[in-house]
């Protein structure tokens, strides 16, 4: 069986100790686990595999005891099935971290820093700030150097933050530097860690109409009817242009301010499909 405490979908745990199980049962099938849990649809699992469908409380307990889950696995593995089907931002972000205080050993450190690192818009802003300024322990300076500025008190636990995740360190005449390294995780962790992060910076953008005027601030949207080809160009040309304005902003060798550059691109209508009329 593979180690459940390594996932973060409940989907992909599914598949693989469903393989592992085949290799040595080979009546071990999809149609097997079916039977065994009373699911009378014999595509339903399929379906759930691959994230056309849920599962029920029931499934939960059934699956688990399928899978000869112990006591702890079967406490993960119920928090993973409900992280992956929450509805709201909020029940994700909650068994989210009871998943992370589940987990064992070094796997949920680097994911605890992750998730910590993104969790708030001024964690990545202070980093790069110390690149532009001689940022030292004046936590009121540094505070309001940002736009809108933060609490002294949350400049101080910033520097503490970042600085535990290796990406400052300080020097010592007492100057914060910038580490160039880089935290990596799978996508699905990846996608939920910078969900917070991304929300904020939403909120930012909002509120830069009044707080910077306009010849500081670009802002601009398109409103268009498209289809799955030239969205998929779109993404593309998005993801190209990105990646141009990032080597762009390492050439800068001196850095005079911090910009935050959101790409949205996501649908405002239902979606025609090929038997709509």
């Amino acid at each position: 069986m593979p180690d459940i405490f390594t996932y973060i979908d409940y989907r992909q745990f599914l598949k693989d100790a469903t393989e592992e199980r085949r290799k040595i049962n080979t009546s071990f099938s999809l149609r097997y686990i079916s039977q065994k849990a009373g699911i009378k649809s014999t595509g339903f699992l399929s379906m759930v595999l691959k994230g056309k469908r849920n599962i029920s409380e029931r499934l939960v307990i059934e699956l688990a005891h399928i899978f000869k889950l112990n006591k702890k696995e079967r406490h993960y593995f119920r928090s993973l099935v409900h992280f992956n089907q929450a509805q709201t931002h909020g029940e994700k972000t909650h068994f989210y971290r009871e998943i992370l205080s589940l987990q064992k050993g070094p796997v949920r450190t680097v994911r605890q820093d992750q998730y910590e690192f993104y969790e708030k818009w001024y964690y990545s802003a202070v980093r790069e700030l110390v690149a532009i300024y001689k940022i030292t322990d004046d936590y009121n300076y540094l505070a309001k150097l940002l736009k809108p500025s933060i609490k002294p008190n949350e400049a101080k636990s910033t520097l503490e933050v970042l600085i535990r995740l290796g990406l400052i360190k300080k020097t010592r005449s007492g100057i914060y530097k910038r580490v160039d390294t880089v935290i990596t995780s799978g996508s699905v962790i990846k996608t939920f860690a910078i969900r917070n992060f991304q929300l904020a910076t939403m909120e930012l953008a909002k509120s830069a109409y009044d707080r910077f005027p306009r010849e500081e601030r670009e802002l601009s949207t398109i409103t268009m009817s498209i289809d799955n080809d030239a969205y998929e160009i779109v993404k593309k040309k998005v993801a190209k242009l990105r990646s141009e304005i990032m080597e762009l902003a390492r050439s800068v060798k001196n850095p005079q301010r911090v910009y935050q550059l959101n790409f949205q691109l996501f649908p405002t209508s239902e979606k025609k499909e090929e038997s709509d009329k």
